[in-house]
């Protein structure tokens, strides 16, 4: 499955010539697109999407916000104009959640673990080493139909409809102590963990002090020693900048975390068939890049990091997946074997 996984997504990166860079422009549409007779219906407008992290280019989200915006433009040639806001400029992402479902704010690029604040069986997908890897993730992200009835709870409680899934990958541990060799090494940590409940559960099982805080104020808590140490992916470690301010990557890799593309019901609806054909369109061929971009730099960034003199270990993952055991029960029990079993084997399934 691996190999497959990882054929397909080398595949979509030389497809849209991302191997010649980490930071090299998106493809753009090239003749298949909408003529001047489908574009008649188009109005032009600006549109903004926000999301929480940095504005470089190598960034996941602001990847995925200029693949999308870059597509949205050649699409609708260049009526419709996708403002990024990025940094928190919009708030944080339950701000940006609840502003969509208010009408205030148009799109934004959010976690899975903000979802679960306001729809919980969105934790079940958050369950620590639920995917053997990436890919097997990836495969259940975009293939899956378990994910519908989550998102039509979404649209229908939160005003929000969910365009696209892409990634954020998966969480390692980050910090300037020492590595984190066995489960035992993270007993007491003050570990920074996003607002939401499943990271605290995984962290309690870890025997670590979870802190929960919002993304905007983490850097300069790590630089404060406010915090000891952050969970992100490789992506937010390099395109952050915490490897300046922490010697040591862990490779726990405890938890998978999507991104996804979302825009409020009360943009989708004013809306009419061809606008959001080219919206969907948009934001699925983005997610599909963008994936396949962070798959293409994630080994490149990892070197740039060991070369600015981290240390970079892989743990003793066996003794993290057994202290883990306790969530995976406390959470069965929560939800009930018939909600939990059937997303839980259907994302083993795709591991094996």
């Amino acid at each position: 499955m691996k190999k497959r996984m990882l054929a397909f997504f080398l595949a979509l990166v030389m497809a849209f010539g991302l191997l010649s860079g980490c930071g090299s422009k998106p493809a753009t549409n090239s003749g298949d697109g909408n003529d001047a007779e489908d574009l008649s219906g188009i109005s032009e407008r600006t549109i903004q999407i926000g999301h929480v992290s940095g504005v470089a280019e190598s960034d996941k989200y602001q990847k995925f916000a200029t693949l999308f915006a870059d597509k949205v433009a050649a699409y609708s040639d260049g009526k419709i104009k996708i403002e990024i806001v990025g940094s928190s400029g919009l708030g944080g992402e339950r701000d940006m959640l609840e502003g969509m479902s208010l009408g205030t704010i148009d799109m934004a690029i959010l976690t899975n673990s903000t979802l679960c604040q306001f729809i919980e069986e969105f934790m079940i997908l958050e369950l620590p080493y639920l995917f053997s890897d990436r890919y097997a993730a990836n495969e259940f992200f975009t293939n899956s139909d378990l994910l519908d009835d989550l998102d039509a709870q979404l649209k229908e409680q939160n005003n929000c409809v969910v365009l696209s899934r892409g990634e954020c990958g998966l969480r390692h541990s980050v910090n300037n102590d020492h590595p984190y060799n066995t489960v035992s090494d993270l007993r007491g940590v003050k570990m920074r963990t996003m607002e939401s409940e499943m990271p605290l559960a995984i962290f309690q099982a870890f025997g670590a002090n979870p802190t929960p805080m919002a993304w905007s104020d983490c850097f300069t808590a790590v630089q404060q020693g406010a915090l000891d140490a952050v969970e992100i992916p490789i992506n937010s470690i390099y395109s952050d900048g915490y490897y300046e301010i922490c010697k040591y990557i862990s490779l726990t890799g405890h938890q998978y975390a999507t991104s996804l593309m979302c825009m409020s019901t009360y943009l989708w609806d004013e809306l009419n068939d061809a606008e959001k054909e080219i919206f969907s369109k948009a934001a699925t061929e983005a997610a599909q890049e963008q994936i396949a971009f962070l798959d293409a730099c994630e080994a490149d960034m990892l070197q740039s990091m060991k070369d600015y003199g981290c240390e970079v270990n892989t743990p003793d993952l066996e003794s993290f997946k057994a202290a883990a055991e306790t969530v995976y029960e406390h959470y069965r029990d929560y939800f009930g074997a018939e909600v939990f079993d059937p997303i839980v084997n259907a994302a083993k399934a795709i591991s094996e």
